[in-house]
């Protein structure tokens, strides 16, 4: 049993699984089609299913002595990562959606050893695909900054 694709394919088993009871525990809008659990149960059960993914090959195989972080740089990116999204959390509301991803972004391509300028080129463009689903198409509000955007 590989123990990084075991921890990890029950973490997002259980973690979607948990997504989804909450959500289903959000009110509906009167006149809307969807409210507010719509997406947040609609990523739980994706997290459910990839979940589900990772961990049914895991279990079929059995590998003795494998260390969760195999490699060297393992532990360094998990962390990097983890503090990238707390940063996230904690920063969109007061410096918006647009500006919050985008710095989260570029830090995160430029940890990876990307050009300066291929990281802003790809931030930007990542940004604005991502606002523009959510606020031109789905019309979900996402965090205004203090420039408005």
């Amino acid at each position: 049993m590989l123990a990084r694709d075991t921890v990890i394919g029950t973490g997002c088993t259980v973690g979607g699984a948990l997504i989804v009871h909450r959500s289903m525990q959000l009110g509906n809008v009167p006149g809307s089609y969807a409210g507010p659990g719509l997406f947040p149960t609609l990523i739980g059960i994706a997290l459910c299913i990839c979940g589900i993914l990772v961990l049914a090959p895991a279990l079929r195989q059995k590998k003795k002595g494998e260390k969760f972080f195999s490699e060297a740089g393992e532990r360094l990116r998990l962390v990097e990562v983890t503090g990238l999204v707390i940063f996230l959390i904690a920063c969109a509301p007061k410096l918006g959606f647009v500006l919050t991803s985008w710095i989260m972004m570029m830090a995160e391509l430029c940890l990876r050893k990307n050009s300066l300028l291929r990281s802003a080129v790809v931030s930007t463009t990542l940004v604005v695909i991502v606002w523009g689903l959510f606020t031109k198409v789905l019309r979900v509000p996402l965090p205004v900054g203090p420039w408005g955007w």
